[in-house]
């Protein structure tokens, strides 16, 4: 993703999706910015929006990471394709 890479994985038993949120080198306060918005989506409860399970700011292994965001899996499809049709995903 534009915002950082994105992994399936499997979390307490679940399917999930692993988000690796990049620090913006140019910009890091819209970076940091960036990551607590989408964390605070996770407020909403609405069928179309995917839930948060967890989220870290621990990133030990990786410098230009701001953290980790671990969401419930839904699918080989981007937000593209939701929106316009278009854009599925292949492989895992």
């Amino acid at each position: 993703g534009g915002f950082g890479s994105v992994y399936k994985a499997t979390y307490h038993g679940a399917t999930v999706a692993v988000k690796q949120v990049k620090r913006c080198s140019k910009n890091h306060l819209a970076s940091r910015q960036s990551f607590w918005s989408e964390l605070n989506v996770a407020r909403l409860d609405h069928k179309n929006v995917v839930h948060i399970v967890a989220a870290s700011t621990c990133t030990p292994t990786s410098q230009d990471s701001l953290g980790t965001i671990i969401m419930e899996y839904a699918g080989n499809c981007t937000l593209h394709h939701a929106i316009y049709g278009t854009g599925y995903l292949t492989g895992n």
